[in-house]
């Protein structure tokens, strides 16, 4: 082989290489940008002092799964009532919306924050649907224990109108 050859096959070779790392990258980082909701403070808290610092990021952990006729959508988001939370399709994305409150409990015997890593106010998590679509009538959320279940009936065609979800 040609020393030319040789450097175009290792140049093609390492261009592949990088492409597949680049595409992995990017998906790695849409799947976490996705888990990781940012809350918009709106409810008021006491103020840091010292090295306290308030967490304005969250996790919620989503399941998805087929389940033959339904599609079935599960996500930890403690701490809150089923009335702070709202449920859309909207095209190809399921919406949860919620404001979850500072507790304000016994804040005043409060001296000092250490840390708190627990994440107040308002958020949303858009999660891509598959493309097999969901119905839109007969769709059911339960939220249970800090977990919201989202059963969605498949369907041959989706609406495109964005329609909302009550929450039990």
């Amino acid at each position: 082989m040609k020393t030319q050859e040789v450097l175009n096959y290792v140049r093609n070779e390492w261009e592949s290489a990088w492409h597949g790392l680049t595409d992995q990258w990017n998906h790695f980082r849409q799947r976490a940008n996705q888990a990781l909701v940012a809350f918009k403070p709106e409810a008021k808290r006491p103020e840091s002092h010292g090295d306290g610092k308030f967490n304005e990021w969250g996790l919620l952990a989503a399941d998805m799964y087929d389940m033959g006729d339904r599609l079935v959508v599960r996500l930890e988001v403690p701490g809150l009532k089923s009335d702070a939370l709202q449920v859309a399709v909207d095209g190809n994305e399921l919406v949860i919306r919620g404001e979850k409150s500072w507790q304000t409990a016994d804040t005043d015997d409060i001296q000092h924050y250490f840390f708190s890593e627990i994440a107040y106010g308002t958020f949303e998590r858009r999660i891509t649907l598959p493309k097999r679509k969901v119905s839109d009538v007969d769709n059911d959320a339960n939220y249970q224990q800090g977990v919201l279940t989202i059963e969605m009936p498949f369907a041959e065609e989706a609406s495109s109108p964005p329609r909302r979800i009550s929450v039990h």
